[in-house]
C-alpha cells in the first residue's frame, strides 16, 4: 500500500461522503453508481479501504462540471495542506 493512502483515506471518504448527500443519494445509490458493493462504499465512508482511481472516475462522472472541478481542487488542496506537509514530515519515503 503506497505510504500516502493513510493521509488521504479519511479526506476523501469524508468528500466522498460530502458528494453523496449533495446528490441526495442513499449510500446503496451511490454504491450502485459507483459500480461497487454496498459494503464496499461501507468501507470507503470510513475509511476502511481506499477509494481507486476508477472508482473516483465513477464518482466524477456523476457530479455536474463545476462539481467536478470543485471535487478535484479539494483533493489538490490536501497536497498543499499543512496537515499534509506535516504527514510527509514523518514518513520515510526510503
Amino acid at each position: 500500500m503506497h505510504k500516502l493512502t493513510g493521509f488521504f483515506k479519511p479526506y476523501l471518504a469524508e468528500i466522498l461522503e460530502q458528494h453523496r448527500k449533495k446528490l441526495k443519494l442513499t449510500q446503496g445509490k451511490m454504491a450502485e453508481r459507483m459500480a461497487i458493493s454496498a459494503r464496499y462504499y461501507h468501507d470507503l465512508k470510513y475509511a476502511i479501504s481506499m477509494i481507486s482511481v476508477i472508482e473516483f472516475i465513477f464518482v466524477l462522472k456523476l457530479l455536474p462540471d463545476e462539481e467536478k472541478l470543485n471535487l478535484i481542487h479539494e483533493v489538490e488542496n490536501l497536497t498543499e495542506s499543512e496537515a499534509y506537509k506535516n504527514y510527509l514530515d514523518k514518513i520515510d519515503f526510503i
